[in-house]
């Protein structure tokens, strides 16, 4: 059986990925959210 999740994004995130990313934090947070789109993209999960 197979699980469907649905993630709520707060705004900010989407904007991460365009962020400096020479800051360790961001470029944390960019590589969740990215992580995040592809698993949606595949259909793993709905934002």
């Amino acid at each position: 059986m197979k699980h469907h999740w649905s993630i709520y994004l707060d705004t900010n995130v989407y904007c991460r990925p365009l962020d400096n990313q020479n800051d360790r934090r961001i470029n944390i947070e960019a590589k969740a959210f990215l992580e995040i789109v592809t698993a949606a993209e595949r259909g793993n999960l709905m934002i």
